[in-house]
């Protein structure tokens, strides 16, 4: 991940690559030289990429003179978006976070599709009916009770032949699931 550093007095602009340190000051052995006339410490600053971090750091190296990240005065800041670097009020320096760019390789071409490719049929069989439950074996209309008055022909089912007979009607898991979920969590108080 490569650091974009601009220095906006001069109209300068560098790309810091990680793999090294690199020290800003007026001192000859500086991996970026500034004017002995801005009255900076000959190591000023330094900009480091940290590969356990995973980021970029900015670190004051000078003897007290002062480095400010967004005006707060300070000895060590992650750069984790684009800040200004203020060194003891004299220049001023911009870094931000090179983006990376993906590397996405291209999606491999479509075939064209044919209506004769059984692969792709253009249309789809409707899902068969729900199955009908017949009644259990055991339940005789005859000798089951009527709702209301008289006889009826239908018949009086508990409570768990109605919950089984909703939950076989359904076409899938899902819906079974559901329904006998419902259905059941009515008879927890």
């Amino acid at each position: 991940m490569k650091l974009k550093l601009a220095l906006p007095q001069t109209n300068q602009s560098w790309t810091l690559k990680p793999g090294r340190s690199y020290t800003i000051g007026t001192g000859p052995g500086c991996a970026i030289t500034l004017p002995p006339e801005t009255g900076l410490s000959a190591r000023h600053v330094t900009l480091s990429y940290d590969e356990g971090q995973m980021a970029w750091k900015v670190q004051d190296v000078s003897q007290g003179a002062g480095v400010y990240v967004n005006g707060v005065a300070t000895h060590e800041c992650w750069i984790d978006r684009r800040i200004k670097i203020d060194l003891a009020h004299k220049l001023m320096l911009i870094a931000g976070v090179e983006s990376p760019t993906p590397n996405l390789a291209a999606p491999p071409p479509m075939l064209p599709m044919t209506a004769q490719d059984p692969q792709y049929p253009t249309t789809y069989p409707a899902p068969p009916p729900p199955p009908l439950i017949p009644l259990p074996d055991e339940i005789d209309p005859a000798t089951q009770p009527s709702l209301g008055r008289g006889r009826s022909s239908l018949p009086v089912l508990t409570w768990k032949d109605y919950v089984h007979r909703q939950v076989e009607s359904k076409p899938n898991g899902l819906e079974k699931l559901a329904t006998w979920f419902h259905l059941t969590k009515l008879l927890v108080i």
